[in-house]
Order: structure tokens, then C-alpha cells, then sequence
């Protein structure tokens, strides 16, 4: 089969399906960094709370699983009225400055990229308290520096990163992520993390919360994945102690 286009001449391989041609130039699909493509991309989780803290625990247990710590728990502290704020301290190998600004400046970079090992892999995670907070802080304990950034939205609405201060400091590598909570989502985010929390391969160490686990009935259960029935009556999938729905 021939196709003409703009004067040069195309074949299509009947057996391959590939198209073979004298083109001499190719383009590749590139992003804009405009405010509705970020807009976008932070709205791709249809449950914000959950996603927050499903996305950094994950991250968690991934850097736990990076440092071989996994008897190590990572310290999730849950909102409360009178401290109405949330965060998760993980006791991996933390991130340089350099990692910090590639991971939450850079959709697409990943620190586990080709790791088989560990949940994540596609850099959109580390992003994900922006679909909830216009503004969240991550702190790196990192070769005996404890540096503290602002992850925000600016002016343009587009994320945007800060160093706020750089100590040096004898606390335990790691990576803490923390952000406030309005009142009104305090139970939402108990609720959230009950139902993450019960399936995680590693337990957290909960500050603000003492939870009583209820397992639904187990519906599948392959080595890859588990398919349970929750509550309402709607399939939960767990893969890699993580709940999705």
C-alpha cells in the first residue's frame, strides 16, 4: 500500500504495520508548563484526601523498602481539632537538595525509576498534596542536613519550589511531608487513612489515632493483587498493600 503526503512518498509494511518512508524530519509531543496542564494533572485523583495520603505513604514504604529499614515505621500524624495538621516522617535515605528540586519540579522524574521493587515509579505521587493544599512543606534529613522547602502554586498557578532553611542536624535520614488540614476534612482523613492503613504491608506509627481494623471479605486473591469487598458494597483492589477504588 502507497500514501502520498506533501510530496513524499510512504509505505506501509503489511507484515510489520510500521510505515516506511523518506521523511527526513520527526517531531515528538512535547508539555507546556502552563497553569491548566498543572490544574490538570493535580486533579487526576478523584478522591484528594485519600490520594495525599495513599500517594505519600507509598513514597514512605518505598524509601523504607530504598534503605532496608522495612522493620522501621514510618510516623504518619493524623489532624486533630486542636492540631489541625497532617504529615508522614519516613526513616529512608532522604533527598539531596538536587533530588528535592528534580522530584517536585519535574513531572515524570522519579527516584524509582526501573525499580521493581517499590510501588511508585512515574513522579506524580510526590505532587499529589497539591490536589488537596495550594501549599505543603517537605523536610530532608540527608547526610547530616536537615533542609525544609515550601511547595506552592505561585502567582501563575504553577508549582513552584522554595528553600526555606538548611540546618545541620544528628536526627536520622529520611523524608517528612506535611501540610494543614481544613477542620472540616479532620474525619474524612481518620476515615481515609483507616481504610489505607489496614492493608499496608508496613504498619505506620499513628500519632492522633488508634485504629480498629474491620477486613471485608476477600473476593480474588492472586499473588499480584487482592480484590475485597468493602463496606458499601464496592470492589476495593489492594496491590502492593495499597488500596485503590
Amino acid at each position: 500500500m502507497y500514501l502520498l503526503s506533501f510530496g513524499h512518498s510512504m509505505k506501509i509494511n503489511q507484515e510489520s504495520g510500521i510505515i516506511e518512508s523518506n521523511i527526513q524530519q520527526t517531531g515528538v509531543a512535547t508539555i507546556r508548563a502552563t497553569p491548566e496542564m498543572f490544574a490538570m494533572l493535580s486533579k487526576l485523583y478523584s478522591k484528594p484526601i485519600l490520594a495525599v495520603i495513599r500517594e505519600v505513604y507509598a513514597n514512605a514504604v518505598d524509601a523504607h523498602i530504598q534503605a532496608r529499614n522495612e522493620h522501621l515505621q514510618p510516623e504518619v500524624k493524623l489532624p486533630s481539632v486542636w492540631e489541625p495538621s497532617f504529615y508522614i516522617r519516613d526513616y529512608g535515605p532522604g533527598l539531596s537538595e538536587d533530588a528535592i528540586n528534580k522530584l517536585y519540579l519535574s513531572y515524570g522524574y522519579s527516584t524509582k525509576n526501573g525499580d521493581d521493587n517499590q510501588i511508585g515509579g512515574f513522579g506524580v505521587g510526590s505532587k499529589s498534596p497539591l490536589a488537596y493544599k495550594d501549599t505543603f512543606t517537605v523536610e530532608s534529613f540527608h547526610n547530616g542536613e536537615h533542609l525544609t522547602f515550601a511547595v506552592f502554586y505561585n502567582e501563575d498557578r504553577i508549582p513552584a519550589l522554595s528553600l526555606v532553611s538548611r540546618q545541620s542536624t544528628t536526627e536520622p535520614s529520611g523524608l517528612k511531608v506535611s501540610l494543614a488540614v481544613e477542620k472540616s476534612d479532620i474525619y474524612t482523613f481518620h476515615n481515609e487513612a483507616k481504610t489505607l492503613f489496614q492493608h499496608s504491608k508496613i504498619q505506620p506509627k499513628l500519632i492522633g489515632a488508634d485504629f480498629k481494623y474491620e477486613f471485608p471479605a476477600t473476593l480474588i486473591d492472586k499473588p499480584e493483587y487482592k480484590v475485597l469487598d468493602n463496606e458499601y458494597g464496592n470492589s476495593l483492589i489492594i496491590m502492593g498493600g495499597i488500596p485503590y477504588n
